[in-house]
């Protein structure tokens, strides 16, 4: 028995590993179907965690207030109308050099642009952005083969704005070369340039930003980055990346005073996960382009406009419908993809990051998935199994709910989701593919013993059969007379064919009765009733199929004298009194028994019977008076009187028995 549940359970674990490699392979060999769901389903973190606590944490510049210090400066439809006003005033001029004068004016920290001004060379512009020396542009890098370095040659100025960072654990780092940048004469009055590459996943959905792209050897950064480092003081000999763990700014400090470190997550491509704030509307502070142009109408604004935007971090886009610079996004379908800065700069200041569980974190959750799930398999039944597979799923999704939104740690939720439905489904299919299986052994192994109701209600639980009880049952012995002597003068075939007949005929009365075949003992039966299905009329039934065998017999003996077969003469005993029931057997073999002395006397009144005859014990006598006094319908036919006291070997004094009549008047 041991071995087979060695066995069973070695079988168990290979199944619950083979749903998790299995769950785990099938993303490696379906990569775009399964890899776009399960970051969808990752997508649906970013907007619990918003019904849940609302917007994110935004920076502040280290005061006490709720107001932004990161502003979006943004010219939509209506502010295209206006500028047409406008123009009709001041004549054409260029009015994002008034922009930049009025913000410098109104003292801010920065001021991006996420316009790229490749041909325009207003001297007004460079005059502004000169003067303000707080004005950073955009570059656009086309990506090359990661496998090469770029050899493009690049002017001064964009050769000034790459970054020569220590790199301590090497990537694949996103290769490029320039492809749109802000005009040399522009760029040089500039503070710095920094790279807007934003590439959406394979769905479409912008989650990430390489922080980095690797141009001969050195690196341009991202706007939002360049911005970041400048304020908070940090210069390239500051920084190290260590591709596919975390870009580090050292030292940074704070408007407050403070210094620290800020580590920020990336993958083996140097991008970091976009930790989205909010909706768009909802989180920074928005003020429209030809607002900040109204100071030119009216000079004591510039004060109004100086309490909104002191120090603060300006990022100047277009949203109309003409820049068509919009984009999918976790939380929303059509997004400014311009915000997509405010949100990077926002995660940096904040040191708000998002990280990913690592490949030994994974593996850690699927070994303690796995463990669970094997234990509850080899230690409960199925239903209970069930309910802990369910539970377990639920811890899953409420330990990856619970990691992103109070821990910002995305963890994949559709791997070990999968196997664990997949260990579901495999344990339960084997559960019934086993439970059937030995239901199938059992019923061959016991048809011959129990009645088909009582194998039935066995069926329906096997278990009653795998212990060892002490009951009170009733014991039934029979057997042929002169069969022995019979059988020595007679062929092997004809001695088996009648047997066969004999005990088939037997069987088929026992049976009635839901009696149970303990074995058969040469031409003998030992026979027991009220196990393995309980009931409390056992000695009744013991009897009435003592009367039907008997008068089967008769017929038999009828039917074979005519064709010279046996003729026969049955002996029958039986006893009620309380014995040892049930498995008996080794662990290879099953044998379903009774033992205890009331089944010797059994036996013993069975050999004391007359021919064709049964003799009962008193216990048995008096369950039938019992039955009689209950319902006299009981034991109408049964005729029982006293025999006699006879002497048992094994035992002392006499045994007071009884025999019961069988004539054509037992019903």
């Amino acid at each position: 028995m041991r071995d087979k549940q060695k066995k069973h359970n070695i079988l168990i674990i290979l199944l619950v590993v083979g749903a998790f490699i299995f769950s785990n392979g099938i993303f490696i060999l379906f990569p775009n179907v399964l890899d776009i769901l399960n970051i969808r389903l990752n997508d649906q973190l970013y907007r619990f965690r918003y019904k849940i606590k609302g917007p994110e944490e935004v920076w502040n510049g280290g005061q006490k207030n709720i107001e932004s210090h990161i502003t979006m400066i943004e010219l939509d439809d209506s502010g295209y109308d206006r500028l047409d006003e406008l123009r009709k005033i001041y004549g054409e001029r260029y009015f994002e050099a008034d922009v930049i004068n009025i913000l410098n004016e109104a003292d801010v920290s920065s001021i991006a642009y996420d316009t790229i001004f490749a041909t325009e060379k207003d001297q007004s512009l460079i005059e502004a952005t000169n003067n303000a020396k707080r004005v950073y542009y955009p570059l656009v890098l086309l990506p090359i083969d990661t496998s090469q370095e770029s050899t493009q040659k690049i002017d001064r100025v964009l050769k000034s704005n790459l970054w020569n960072i220590r790199v301590t654990k090497s990537g694949k780092p996103i290769q490029g070369r320039v492809y749109y940048s802000t005009n040399p004469e522009l760029a040089s009055a500039a503070k710095g340039l920094g790279h807007i590459n934003f590439s959406p996943d394979i769905d479409g959905i912008f989650r990430r930003v390489p922080l980095l792209i690797r141009h001969d050897g050195s690196y341009f950064p991202t706007l939002t980055l360049l911005i970041a480092s400048d304020y908070l003081g940090v210069n390239p000999s500051q920084m190290e990346v260590a591709f596919g763990k975390h870009f580090l700014l050292k030292g940074a400090r704070f408007p407050d005073g403070t210094k620290r470190d800020i580590k920020i997550p990336i993958d083996d491509q140097g991008r970091m996960i976009i930790n989205y704030a909010g909706n768009w509307l909802d989180v920074f502070q928005h003020i429209s382009f030809v607002d900040v142009l109204e100071v030119l109408e009216d000079e004591d604004l510039i004060e109004v406009l100086r309490e909104k935007i002191k120090d603060n971090l300006i990022i100047v886009a277009d949203v109309s419908s003409r820049g068509k610079d919009f984009g999918a996004t976790p939380l929303e379908n059509f997004y400014p993809l311009s915000n997509i800065h405010a949100n990077i700069l926002n995660s940096i200041l904040t040191s708000s990051f998002i990280s990913t569980t690592g490949s030994l974190q994974q593996f850690i959750i699927n070994l303690l998935l796995i463990l669970i799930i094997y234990f509850a398999a080899i230690k409960t039944r199925a239903l209970v199994f069930s309910a802990i597979t369910l539970l377990v799923l639920v811890i899953l999704i409420a330990l990856v709910l619970g990691l992103f939104v109070y821990a910002s740690k995305l963890t994949d939720i559709l791997p070990p989701s999968i196997g664990i439905v997949l260990s579901f489904i495999f344990i339960n299919l084997y559960s019934y593919l086993k439970e059937e299986q030995e239901k199938i052994l059992l019923y061959r192994t016991f048809e011959s013993y129990f009645a088909p109701s009582v194998m039935n209600k066995i069926l329906k639980n096997p278990g009653r059969l795998e212990s060892s009880e002490r009951k009170v049952l009733t014991v039934l012995f029979s057997d042929i007379s002169g069969f022995t002597t019979w059988s020595s003068t007679r062929e092997p075939e004809e001695i088996h064919s009648t047997l066969n007949d004999y005990f088939s005929e037997m069987a088929r009365v026992v049976f009635k009765y839901e009696g149970t075949i303990d074995k058969y003992i040469g031409d003998g039966m030992l026979v027991f009733f009220g196990d393995p299905i309980e009931y409390d009329d056992h000695a009744l039934r013991g009897v009435k199929a003592a009367i039907d065998m008997q008068k089967k017999a008769r017929e038999l003996k009828k039917i074979w004298k005519d064709q010279g077969r046996l003729q026969i003469e049955m002996r029958i005993g039986i006893n009620t009194g309380p014995v040892v029931v049930g498995n008996m057997g080794s662990k290879d073999r099953v044998d379903y028994t009774v033992l205890g002395s009331e089944v010797n006397l059994a036996q013993r009144l069975e050999a004391n019977a007359p021919l064709e005859g049964i003799l009962i014990s008193k216990s048995v006598f008096e369950e039938l008076k019992k039955a009689e006094q209950e319902d006299k319908n009981k034991t109408k036919g049964i005729i029982a009187s006293l025999y006699g006291n006879i002497n048992i070997k094994g035992l002392k004094d006499e045994v007071e028995v009884y025999e019961v009549k069988v004539s054509e008047n037992n019903n």
